[in-house]
Order: C-alpha cells, then structure tokens, then sequence
C-alpha cells in the first residue's frame, strides 16, 4: 500500500491511498478548525516559566544543582532557554525536554501536556 497527498482542483488536500491490489482510492483530508495553536506557538521566556508550578520551579532548580550527569544535562537544558529568544512549544526538544522532566519526576504525571497543550494567551505570545 502506498499513501501519498495531493491538491484537487478546488485546493483542498486529498489523500490518496493506492491497495496492494492496485485500487486507488481518493479521501478529501478535513483538518479541524484551529484550536489551541490559534496564537502559535512561540512564547516569551517568562510566560514558559509561569506554566510551572513554584514546586517543580524549586524541584526542577534544586536537581540542576547536584554533581550528576543528569544534573549537568539539566544545567545544559536550562542555559539554553535562557540564551533563547524565546521558547516554541512545538519544538521537538521543548517537548522531549518537558516528557523527559516528567518521567523523572520533576514535574507531576501529565503536566508536560498541560504545559504544551495550554491554549497561548495575548499575554504570552512572544512578538519579536
């Protein structure tokens, strides 16, 4: 089976699926109107840290500061938000960054996807 997506004549996106057995098959793609992502996802540095609880501020601050491998790649991780310009929720290494600070408990079960799926507000849209 192979998939491949093209544009019909209207613009719409149409996927087309073509069997093992040769059958082509056509099926309009329908994308849901926009949701959270409605603003982006590019945020200041301070809106990102305002969606941590001060808990996991002080959790995730005193775990940086032991003399650990894994303390270090936390050191390294928060010295790069810091130089950013800003923080982009859809990048892959703000979300493995935020599954990996889950996993080892810094933040609690399901808070990196409170943390990227939260709706933007005005307030936090980075604009530079």
């Amino acid at each position: 089976m192979t998939i491949t997506f093209e544009t019909n004549e209207r613009g719409e996106q149409v996927r087309v699926t073509i069997t093992d057995e040769g059958e082509v098959i056509r099926e309009l793609v329908i994308f849901p109107p926009p949701t959270s992502m409605s603003l982006g996802t590019k945020m200041t540095k301070y809106a990102f840290r305002t969606r941590f609880t001060s808990t996991e501020k002080a959790a995730i601050e005193y775990a940086s500061f032991q003399n650990t491998l894994e303390a270090a790649h936390l050191r390294a991780s928060l010295a790069d938000q810091r130089d950013a310009e800003h923080i982009d929720l859809a990048r892959s290494e703000t979300i493995d960054g935020l599954h990996d600070l889950e996993s080892v408990g810094l933040i609690g079960e399901g808070r990196a996807d409170t943390i990227l799926n939260t709706p933007l507000t005005e307030k936090e849209v980075y604009r530079g």
